[in-house]
């Protein structure tokens, strides 16, 4: 019978070696191997370093802001946005106020931000199109040109064709991160994927933003499994933001709109930002090639900019905000 005072003891002394090496940059699967952890032990040691590092979490109020701005928007199925402002933010906690009240204003701000060209442009220079991200393997990088196809069209005014586009991204983003088919040769489950978002201390107890990354994994869980990949036969969806919808055409709705196609990048962005958290990757943002003024010089945000700008000078106002749900803010998209 393991005696636990000398097992609790043996996992203690073993954690500065481990958090040196981790804040190295050292990968985890290389620590475990070297010091012969086995899969209970890391669980352990991970877990220990994980809620440490939270302790250390030096107060921000961004950080305060992001979690109780994110805790109203997720039962919505959004999240506050990565490469949001902070005056965005700030205006966002006022508007959930009353959400019922500023639900409009609430919509244009987000569709406004993360369907801007630039924001998009951002996101697929910098990231979505890297085949390789430092020494990783980039997991959405053979979906690049499918994302790109669901960009211009929904630029294009083509909500179903961006939306149905868009959705399989997603889902197939979680498997490759999981390492299908290359690695494991059993697809994941829904719910393995959820665990898998969920547990990403696991794969990394010292990730750089642990206050963000904690907040953003949380919120993308609870988008997955309220809505995205919530079980049909238990209720719909907010505004029909459904897989299964999708896959099976559920219901005589229209569920191809623009806040869900909002809703699917947005998800699909913050799903990225974990990865790129897990990895310690997040010079990526910062120190890249395109930063957001450079984006504007780029091909990718001028055709962007270019096909946003003949869908709408070529479809009557009454067109626009009928097919975008009365959302108007990406006329002032520059």
């Amino acid at each position: 019978m393991p005696n636990n005072k000398n097992d609790k003891k043996h996992i203690k002394s073993l954690l500065p070696e481990i958090i040196t090496r981790l804040n190295k940059n050292e990968k985890p699967e290389n620590i475990i191997a070297d010091i012969g952890l086995s899969n209970n032990e890391w669980y352990r040691v991970a877990s220990i370093i994980y809620n440490e590092n939270k302790k250390y979490i030096k107060p921000k109020p961004e950080l305060e802001q992001l979690k109780k701005v994110n805790s109203i928007l997720e039962n919505y199925a959004f999240s506050f946005p990565r490469l949001g402002s902070i005056a965005d933010l700030n205006e966002l906690e006022q508007l959930l106020k009353n959400y019922t009240s500023n639900e409009e204003k609430i919509n244009k701000l987000l569709v406004s931000t993360i369907m801007h060209p630039n924001m998009r442009a951002l996101y697929y220079l910098n990231l979505y199109s890297l085949p390789n991200i430092g020494e990783y393997e980039n997991p959405i990088f053979k979906f690049a040109s499918i994302i790109e196809s669901s960009i211009i069209s929904f630029y294009r005014g083509n909500y179903i064709s961006s939306y149905m586009t868009i959705i399989p991204v997603i889902e197939g983003f979680l498997l490759r991160w999981q390492g299908f088919p290359d690695i494991i040769q059993t697809k994941p489950s829904f719910e393995d994927s959820l665990k898998y978002v969920k547990n990403t201390y696991l794969r990394q107890p010292c990730p750089s933003l642990i206050g963000f990354i904690d907040s953003w994994s949380s919120t993308a869980l609870n988008i997955m499994n309220n809505h995205l990949f919530k079980d049909t036969s238990s209720g719909k969806s907010n505004l029909d933001f459904n897989r299964h919808l999708v896959a099976h055409l559920l219901y005589d709705t229209s569920f191809s709109t623009v806040l869900n196609i909002t809703r699917a990048f947005n998800l699909l962005d913050i799903l990225f930002d974990i990865f790129i958290n897990e990895k310690r990757l997040t010079s990526f943002w910062f120190d890249s090639k395109y930063g957001w003024h450079n984006t504007q010089k780029t091909d990718t945000y001028k055709i962007y900019k270019e096909c946003l700008d003949y869908f709408l000078n070529n479809n009557t106002f009454e067109d626009y905000l009928r097919n975008s749900d009365n959302i108007n803010d990406l006329r002032n998209y520059t």
